[in-house]
């Protein structure tokens, strides 16, 4: 969230100035932000989701994710109302917002040595333990 918060922000200066290089430099950032965004998205899903849900909600989680598609077509329209620097510091602000949500609440899904002894013996008590990425992970943890 923070990478989208630094590209809001230059994606503000480059609207302001109108200048290609530093609307590339948005896009980048922008781009990099999305992308981070996007997988850590899909590891939250994967965690949450369980084995018979996992296909279901992943599915859920893209259709989401690509209605921001839509995005230019909203800022269009808002742009009678507001200039694309404006929008862009607004989108700066709740970005900002979300990453304070994000960095408040970061701790509260973190693995507990009771999971890893638990793991260690063989047992499982993550429902994403063995279901993709996170199987890789616990077979480094098993040995």
């Amino acid at each position: 969230m923070s990478i989208v918060v630094v590209g809001m922000g230059v994606a503000a200066l480059a609207s302001a100035r109108l200048d290609l290089p530093t609307a590339l430099v948005a896009a980048m950032v922008l781009g990099a932000g999305y992308g981070l965004a996007l997988v850590a998205g899909l590891s939250e899903v994967q965690r949450i989701a369980t084995p018979d849900d996992l296909a279901g909600l992943t599915a859920v989680y893209y259709s989401l994710t690509y209605v921001g598609f839509c995005v230019p077509v909203a800022l269009a329209a808002l742009s009678v109302r507001w200039t694309y620097a404006q929008m862009f510091l607004g989108g700066l602000v709740i970005a900002a917002m979300c990453l304070v949500i994000v960095v408040s609440a970061w701790r509260a899904h973190l693995p507990t040595g009771e999971r890893d002894d638990v793991m260690e013996s063989g047992g499982e008590t993550d429902r994403t333990a063995r279901t993709g990425a996170n199987g890789a992970l616990d077979e480094v943890r098993m040995g």
